[in-house]
């Protein structure tokens, strides 16, 4: 039998204030599957300061515990690519054994 290789996407998203309605028409127009947070007070970065404020490190790979294992831009950045597939094989190997 295939194992389901799977992973879930979660968007977080902070809109400056005052354009939360105009995000809310973009991201609906746009017909993404995936499940996204507006975080209108905040409160993700205010709760991770540890967070650096360039967006490139606002992409994150989670464990089943949801510990950080990977901060990166994988859509621009072929390292971080490469490092997230990686992972991705080498977690789906361990479970596999």
């Amino acid at each position: 039998m295939e194992k389901a290789k799977k992973f879930y996407i979660y968007y977080i998203f902070t809109p400056q204030d005052g354009c939360e309605e105009t995000f809310h028409k973009f991201f609906f127009q746009a017909e993404l599957d995936h499940p996204f947070y507006l975080d209108k007070k905040k409160e993700f970065l205010s709760l991770n300061p540890h967070i650096p404020q360039e967006s490139m490190f606002h992409t994150f790979l989670l464990d089943e515990n949801n510990n950080v294992i990977l901060i990166g831009d994988i859509l621009h950045n072929p390292k971080v690519e490469e490092e997230f597939k990686c992972i991705l094989e080498e977690r789906d190997k361990f479970k596999a054994e």
